[in-house]
């Protein structure tokens, strides 16, 4: 879509909406009218006119029943239509880069033992899941968390298929999203916990039965009914009906809380079924190919079936909402009891089947997260994943996912499993490179769109070493945490199996003797033909080491050039060492250095 394409769909949207504002003006014109009628009729009713008066107040009254009935429909239309405004919105503002306060940040993933959630940006304010997400319940975003951190790497091909299929249709995928869209954060978060909680509900976890809650509610509304018959027939007072009566409203006041769970779990969820039932059945008429969309339809076939008997038991148990109602209820039929025991029969029917089938919604919420680059970047494409066993990665005007198209700037790449040392100056690019290729691996391993004419890459776990910060709370100091995030590529390596490893200026939290000494000994350690090595650094003795038989290895780097006093970058990578340095000219630009103290091209240092 593009940024016209978006506008014209809002314009049609709107001009929608006002047409059915303009109806339900009309149509809340028409209610007054009919309601004056209807009481009109019952006047000449009472003034002895039976016939004209019953006749139109009868007629009145099936009027006024089918206006609310239109009425609330076309509220329902108007609500839909603000939800998929809601929805454009939010791409065009990806379109224009404004992107960063959507709700979604993904926050909740971020794990100390996932490098890649902080190193890459794929969790957080500004990150990929943010950028990507168009997941709105708490299945959808677990789904795009696993897709973009643990994809099986076996069935990469299958989920391309399935993004290209969710894909091919802007309007669908606009609909099925504006189903779920809820933009207020409160209510929306109320949703996600109650349908964690629903789900545990349906497993069968930390369930708070009532016993004896069948025998409860058909034993006492029966009690009623028989001591009623009794105290009409004489054969007992009428106080004893009317104590069986409070005895059920005393068993609802003692067993509140447990029955307050039971509510808590299912009416917060209310709002959504109804859409959860509109997606199930898109999901279902959709012509799918792909085995695993298809795969996706054979199980969600009872789905509807199923979500269409827990919103009748929410409906009936809505009713104890009403405080009259509910004092009836209780008191004659032990509602909450029977409510109870129905509920408790609906999770043993369908509640697996029903865990499942919200994760496949959830699945479809994340493939459909995964179109987000392709949906909006006209060039980008799907990932050519390589059968081989041996690290490859061929890359044709790369970028990075999450900077704006228009200042992205391309690279192109080819690696296999050596090692490349990148030097340059501060600023000059290095770190975006990174995260371009790590980013870009991580789309084309979930099966999303990636950002590059061409990128084509072999199936690797992915390491990294980029934003190491010392932890107080554990003890450990910058370099410390480097050395782990190492050692654990070490260890990894013994395994023999294709490797991606991602190191950002390597031991940058140690003096520059250590850190040449510990780099040198790691980058031989990572020098292996199943292991795709990229360390960026500022240390140039480095770059002696693809000269050691030991280290398969080469030099790339990054440059500036000067323009007066100004300093400029193409971001382009280049073969060979870094010939030049930044550092002092950036401190004499800050103010720190004046211009003698300033000359020369001493070694850049951090």
């Amino acid at each position: 879509m593009t940024g016209q394409d978006i506008k014209n769909r809002q314009a049609a949207n709107e001009k929608q909406r006002r047409d059915l504002d303009a109806t339900l003006n009309r149509l809340s014109h028409l209610r007054l009218i009919t309601a004056i009628l209807l009481v009109l009729g019952l006047v000449a009713y009472l003034r002895q006119d039976l016939l004209v008066g019953a006749g139109l107040a009868g007629i009145m009254l099936v009027a006024f029943v089918a206006l609310v009935y239109r009425f609330g429909k076309i509220q329902k239309e108007i609500a839909g239509l603000s939800r998929v405004s809601g929805v454009l919105k939010r791409y065009e503002d990806r379109l224009v880069d404004a992107w960063q306060d959507l709700p979604e940040t993904g926050d909740q993933y971020k794990s100390k033992d996932n490098t890649l959630s902080t190193d890459l940006d794929i969790f957080g304010k500004g990150s990929l899941f943010q950028y990507l997400s168009v997941t709105h319940s708490a299945s959808g975003s677990d789904a795009l968390a696993r897709l973009l951190t643990k994809p099986d790497l076996n069935h990469i091909a299958d989920r391309q298929a399935s993004v290209r299929e969710l894909l091919a249709d802007d309007d669908w995928a606009i609909r099925f999203e504006a189903l779920a869209y809820e933009p207020k954060a409160t209510k929306r978060n109320r949703e996600k916990a109650a349908e964690q909680k629903l789900k545990a509900y349906a497993r069968g976890e930390n369930v708070e039965t009532i016993d004896q809650a069948n025998l409860i509610g058909l034993g006492l509304p029966l009690a009623l009914v028989v001591t009623i018959g009794m105290a009409l027939a004489g054969l007992v007072s009428y106080l004893i009906p009317l104590a069986v009566f409070f005895m059920q409203m005393a068993l609802a006041i003692t067993l509140a809380g447990p029955v307050n769970k039971y509510k808590e779990t299912v009416l917060v969820f209310q709002t959504r079924l109804e859409g959860l039932n509109e997606r199930f059945q898109m999901l279902l008429d959709s012509p799918f190919e792909s085995a695993y969309l298809r795969q996706m339809k054979a199980d969600l076939a009872q789905a509807p079936e199923g979500v269409a008997a827990l919103n009748r038991l929410v409906g009936l148990w809505n009713l104890r909402e009403n405080f009259l109602l509910y004092f009836l209820l209780c008191g004659c039929l032990a509602w909450d009891f029977n409510m109870i025991a129905r509920i408790d029969r609906w999770r043993r029917q369908y509640g697996e089947n029903f865990v499942r089938w919200l994760d496949w919604v959830g699945e479809v919420e994340a493939l459909s997260s995964l179109c987000t680059v392709g949906r909006l970047r006209p060039n980008a494409g799907q990932a050519e994943i390589l059968e081989t066993d041996v690290p490859s990665l061929e890359m044709t005007a790369a970028t990075h996912p999450l900077l704006a198209p228009a200042t992205a700037v391309a690279n192109d790449y080819r690696q296999s499993g050596e090692t490349t040392i990148i030097t340059g100056s501060n600023m000059s690019g290095k770190s975006t490179f990174m995260r371009t290729i790590g980013l870009n691996a991580v789309l084309a391993y979930a099966g999303g769109y990636v950002c590059a004419d061409r990128f084509a890459i072999s199936p690797m776990r992915i390491f990294t070493s980029m934003r190491v910060t010392d932890d107080v709370g554990e003890g450990i100091s910058t370099f410390y945490g480097e050395i782990l995030r190492i050692k654990k590529m070490a260890d990894y390596a013994g395994q023999r199996r294709p490797m991606l490893v991602l190191i950002d200026e390597i031991f940058k939290g140690t003096n520059s003797a250590d850190r040449i000494i510990g780099a040198e000994a790691a980058i031989k350690k990572l020098s292996q033909p199943w292991i795709m090595t990229l360390v960026t650094t500022h240390d140039f003795e480095l770059c002696d080491l693809v000269e050691d038989a030991g280290v398969n290895g080469r030099n790339m780097h990054f440059q500036e050039h000067y323009e007066g006093d100004q300093i400029r970058f193409d971001y382009t990578i280049r073969p060979g060492r870094c010939q030049t340095t930044n550092a002092k000219h950036l401190m004499r630009m800050a103010g720190l250095l004046d211009a003698q103290d300033a000359k020369g091209a001493d070694q850049d240092v951090l």
